[in-house]
């Protein structure tokens, strides 16, 4: 490309190493400092360059980023969002610790009675309050006590005996099954460091039901 300006002409080829001639105009490539980018064209005079195109100008001037404000708001968004959601996810995982432990001592219970009706005899299912821990036990032919399963309760979980529906301490904390399925009612109460509770009932025919 040819550009007239009353002075040197110069020819911005960068692939051209020597001087180049076509017809009578005298082409010189000239060594430029640093490319100053992909778009558009580069000429060279009066020890200046300048894009042919004006969009390449504007691409490199237009280029902005974040604010010291902009950043300082979404950071108190973000500790804002951390406040609410990190107390209800405590919660969460006290809950589901509650949730799992009372699935757990109901499938123990279940297991109790079903190991009664299989033995043709007794079973019983004794609570530690003060320990945290409960475990099933039978009766041998020779009437020796045989231990069957012996859990703790998860950290942070208590058999509340304090409760008003926990009705096993009348029974010196023991739920017993039969050979026949039937079993000593009662109600069991676990509870959980937030004072969540969540109880188990036991009732004559052997049945056993969960209430949150």
């Amino acid at each position: 490309l040819l550009s007239r300006f009353g002075m040197d002409i110069a020819f911005c080829d960068l692939s051209h190493s020597k001087p180049v001639w076509r017809g009578n105009f005298r082409l010189q490539r000239r060594q430029l400092p640093q490319p100053v980018g992909a778009i558009g064209m580069l000429y060279y005079y009066n020890g200046e360059i300048s894009h042919s195109d004006s969009r390449a100008r504007e691409s490199f001037g237009n280029r902005k980023g974040f604010s010291l404000i902009e950043v300082i708001v979404v950071i108190g968004i973000l500790a804002i969002a951390g406040m609410v959601a990190i107390p209800n996810m405590i919660d969460w995982r006290h809950g589901m610790r509650l949730r799992a432990a009372v699935n757990e001592v109901r499938g123990d219970l279940e297991t109790a009675r079903a190991r009664a009706i299989k033995e043709n005899a007794q079973v019983n299912v004794e609570f530690v309050p003060a320990d945290g821990r409960y475990r099933l036990t039978c009766l041998d032919a020779a009437g020796s006590t045989v231990l069957i399963k012996e859990q703790s309760l998860p950290p942070g979980l208590r058999f509340a005996v304090d409760h008003p529906d926990y009705t096993f301490d009348g029974s010196s904390h023991k739920a017993s099954f039969s050979s026949r399925g039937t079993a000593q009612s009662g109600t069991l109460v676990l509870e959980n460091e937030k004072e969540k509770t969540a109880s188990i009932t036991v009732n004559f025919l052997g049945r056993i039901e969960v209430r949150n």
